[in-house]
């Protein structure tokens, strides 16, 4: 393989990485979203009157929070990994040029 068809598919990797990056980023920008809702949900159980419902409903919300709240930390775990992919590869692209 040549220097410039190496150059195109490093290019060509670098593109599809830089777009997995971003559907990752979408998906923790909803995440955070959804921990946003949830939180606000707690907030307003804790100004509720205590009731059972309430406590259930409370419990149930703690733990899609804390589930978002995994998800979350599983993202960007995953966009470290894909950025360090990218990174990994500019170095190949420097080595090249």
């Amino acid at each position: 393989m040549n220097q410039k068809s190496r150059h195109v598919e490093l290019l060509q990797i670098r593109l599809i990485l830089v777009s997995d990056i971003s559907g990752a980023n979408a998906e923790a920008l909803k995440i955070n979203q959804n921990i946003c809702g949830l939180q606000m949900e707690l907030l307003r159980l804790s100004m509720d009157d205590a009731t059972q419902n309430s406590d259930n409903e409370q419990r149930e919300t703690e733990i899609g929070l804390a589930e978002a709240e995994a998800a979350l930390a599983e993202c960007a775990r995953r966009i470290e990994a894909l950025e360090d992919l990218v990174a990994e590869l500019d170095r190949q692209l420097a080595l090249l040029i």
